[in-house]
């Protein structure tokens, strides 16, 4: 609706005979519309159309403009929303617009180098490496895209200048801000430089006392190990040895129905335990909670939490190094892991969740001491050069 109340204030052109690409909209016969042109069509299309030699006096500078402002607007508006809109061409057509808006003032204002064409693919290919972060990948692309060799090196400066421009810009890329700030569960491949010097007792959670929970626990001990909202895995112990994991919702759909039975109360002023949901789907396994509590509440006041868990868990080393580990979770997917000693005595665990969040904070300490390096190295050159000596 934007962009068709946007067209409507351009004004109609006369179509050449050689220029079939162009939407018509609400022209005459035998005339476009330059803004539908690029707004009431596909990205692909738009950027083909900017890419192109041969219509340089076909879309002006205020069409450019007119189409600059509405596309720009909405697409910063709409970042985040969960709906499929193409980043990589969008950003392809915002580079692109701006390219031509500058080669049309260079053509009517300058020496006139380059057609407005030539300007389209190295502004997109500008916009298209600072915000993907991408380099020779782009040059690639472009170059390939125009079929021109020659390309190659106005577009190698403008990526360029654009990554360094966006290194003193922003502090993360687009993607990497997207999974920050929506906490995404999102594990590098690799580990962070500095995770080389640590290892896995120096990984594990922050694990309250309370979290951890014995084959057969009471009312009382599973609630406290629910409140701990940090904590989505319990670890299982019997006699300090890891037996396995339990997980929240599987806790919490056994509490309900033990409390559902009426062989237990919740006690009064005490808050209920947050029933956080699983991005994995645990339908299943609160099917299994509840037939196991509906049996227990007719056994005893103790729920056996040992059918509940996932047995056999994985178990590393407490001096196991970082990398190596890490590689379990990046790669084979693993949820959680317990530390152990060489006998075998529980020393704590590792999850997904804590490792994500550790493995953050080793990458922020690392990209700080790379650059109090850099700084450390101008220093240290500075420091060698002899000075002149005074007249």
């Amino acid at each position: 609706l934007t962009y068709s109340l946007v067209a409507l204030s351009a004004n109609c052109k006369h179509t050449a005979q050689d220029a079939v690409q162009f939407v018509r909209y609400d022209c005459e016969e035998g005339k476009y519309n330059p803004v539908a042109s690029l707004l009431l069509t596909t990205s692909e299309g738009a950027v083909k159309r900017l890419f192109s030699r041969h219509d340089a006096n076909e879309i002006h500078f205020r069409n450019e403009l007119l189409a600059f402002l509405s596309y720009t607007s909405l697409n910063i508006g709409l970042t985040g929303v969960p709906v499929p809109s193409g980043n990589f061409t969008g950003s392809m057509l915002i580079g692109g617009l701006i390219g031509r808006m500058m080669g049309a003032l260079v053509r009517d204002y300058g020496p006139g180098m380059a057609v407005s064409g030539v300007y389209a693919m190295v502004g997109s290919a500008s916009m298209l490496a600072g915000f993907k972060q991408m380099a020779v990948a782009v040059v690639v692309f472009i170059t390939g895209a125009a079929n021109d060799l020659g390309l190659i090196p106005p577009l190698m400066l403008a990526v360029t200048i654009s990554l360094l421009l966006n290194k003193l810009i922003n502090e993360r890329g687009f993607d990497e801000e997207q999974i920050l700030r929506k906490a995404i569960p999102f594990l590098p491949p690799e580990p962070p430089r500095l995770m080389d010097r640590v290892v896995a007792l120096d990984l594990r959670d922050d694990l309250p006392s309370e979290a951890t929970l014995t084959p057969e626990a009471d009312y009382r001990s599973i609630e406290a190990a629910l409140q701990q909202d940090k904590v989505d895995c319990f670890p299982v112990l019997k006699d300090n040895i890891c037996i396995g994991f339990t997980t929240r919702a599987r806790l919490q759909a056994a509490l309900e129905v033990w409390q559902a039975t009426g062989f237990v109360e919740h006690p009064p002023g005490v808050p209920r335990p947050k029933a956080n949901s699983d991005a994995g789907g645990e339908q299943m396994g609160k099917w299994i909670s509840a037939t196991v509590a509906r049996e227990s509440s007719f056994s005893g006041n103790v729920l056996p939490v040992k059918r509940l868990t996932e047995r056999a868990p994985y178990t590393i080393l407490e001096d196991m190094p970082g990398p190596r580990l890490y590689a379990l979770f990046a790669k084979a997917g693993a949820k959680a892991a317990c530390v152990i000693s060489e006998n075998g005595q529980f020393r704590g665990m590792i999850s997904r969740k804590g490792l994500i969040s550790t493995a953050r904070r080793y990458e922020e300490a690392s990209d700080q001491a790379q650059y109090d390096e850099t700084i450390a190295d101008e220093d240290e050159e500075q420091s060698l050069v002899i000075p002149s000596p005074l007249p």
